[in-house]
């Protein structure tokens, strides 16, 4: 027979961080005072012995302690159906289904109500798909369950920071992150918000605080990698990014965005060293491109674009600029010919007219330019490269008149 021991005792077991696709937790958290951590190799094995066990009665003819809002208490033991449900509705969300998700969370529901991270997903889950209300009549719900539940209070700021409601996001992510002791998870989410709302001193206080107090978890070495990005010390955010993978290559995720991120915020050199401490294999060679040529790496250009096999037209396009910065436009001409068959029809045939234009073809160049059609962004360009063409064909008169001005 299974052991009536306090459910929470057998799933703590399986603790450990996430590095999947789901985005949340796949783990059943009793213990509601704390963050739920992923622990599928703790409900999987439960599954099994409690379906072995069949002959041991009804599940709900006994009661088990439980941890709720950070006091015990008795209720009925919980069904491995709601554990399926509860996995099932993660798998939902994370897919972007929020009403199947909803669905299956509310089945999870019926076997252990007051359990404050199911009543977290499903207001997280209506406030995606558009049911403010429900979202917060959910919210409402959990607050009364578990006025001190971390979870609770970090859907709380999760959802305030998703309607731009900064104030009431930093206030629910301090509170989640002083009712946690070992998830750095609000700490992180509270520093965004502060910077967000231009309050970088206190960002990094809150950062420097958690480093402080759990110097070798890896949560200090996240804190570490935000601060020094936000500081701007691309450096040290170099070193923290590869002792973060080391320590937890599950993390490696979160470095290679953060490289997105400095490289969408003009900051290529920032960008190169972070992935720097990524393995080759771990991330997309697009993605390397792109820094390198952002970056001006000739060297790295070259030898990325030669093993570089671009599918799709953001990736032929990719290839067209590092061959036109390269000075080889006869194969821009042909990688942008290939995307404009793939639907970038206005920004290929820029890029076939400046393969042109470094050819010397200056009328077909001017030709190209002048066919283009889309926004006004699109039609500047074309106008700058129709005048250059022209200037360099003699006509600096004619050139500045179609300068865009």
């Amino acid at each position: 027979m299974l052991e009536r021991r306090p459910l929470p005792a057998l799933i703590d077991r399986g603790k450990e961080r996430s590095s999947g696709v789901l985005g949340g937790r796949v783990a059943f958290a009793h213990a509601a005072g704390r963050r739920a951590r992923p622990c599928l190799g703790g409900v999987v094995p439960l599954l099994l012995v409690a379906a072995a066990s069949g002959g041991c009665g009804s599940p709900a003819a006994f009661e088990i302690e439980r941890t709720v809002g950070g006091s015990r208490r008795l209720g009925a033991f919980v069904a491995p159906s709601s554990y399926e449900h509860f996995i099932r509705g993660e798998l939902h969300r994370g897919r972007g289904a929020w009403l199947a998700a909803e669905g299956e969370y509310e089945q999870a529901r019926a076997g252990v109500a007051d359990d404050p991270l199911l009543v977290a997903r499903v207001a997280d889950v209506r406030d995606r798909r558009g049911d403010e209300a429900g979202a917060r009549a959910a919210l409402d719900e959990g607050f009364r369950l578990a006025p001190e539940s971390q979870i609770i209070w970090q859907t709380r700021g999760e959802l305030a920071e998703r309607h731009g409601d900064l104030q009431a996001a930093a206030a629910g992510y301090e509170r989640a992150s002083a009712l946690s002791d070992d998830d750095e998870e609000p700490l992180l989410a509270l520093a965004r918000v502060l910077h967000a709302m231009g309050r970088d001193a206190a960002a990094e206080a809150a950062l420097t605080a958690w480093i402080d107090r759990r110097p070798r978890s890896v949560g200090a070495l996240r804190a570490r990698l935000s601060l020094f990005l936000s500081a701007g010390r691309s450096s040290d955010a170099a070193d923290a990014a590869l002792a973060l993978v080391r320590s937890s290559p599950g993390h490696a995720q979160e470095v290679e965005e953060a490289a997105r991120a400095a490289l969408d915020a003009g900051r290529p050199t920032l960008a190169h060293r972070l992935l720097a401490a990524l393995p080759t294999g771990s991330v997309s060679a697009s993605l390397r491109l792109e820094v390198a040529l952002a970056a001006g790496l000739r060297p790295e250009v070259e030898a990325s674009l030669a093993s570089f096999d671009p599918e799709g037209a953001d990736a032929l396009m990719l290839a067209a600029r590092c061959a036109l910065w390269l000075d080889d436009p006869a194969r821009a001409v042909e990688l942008a010919g290939l995307a404009r068959a793939s639907g970038h029809v206005a920004e290929a045939t820029m890029m076939l007219a400046r393969a042109r234009l470094a050819e010397g073809r200056l009328e077909e160049a001017a030709s190209l330019a002048g066919s283009v059609s889309g926004d006004s962004s699109a039609l500047v360009q074309a106008r700058a490269l129709v005048a250059e063409a022209l200037a360099a064909r003699g006509f600096p008169g004619l050139a500045g008149e179609v300068t865009p001005r």
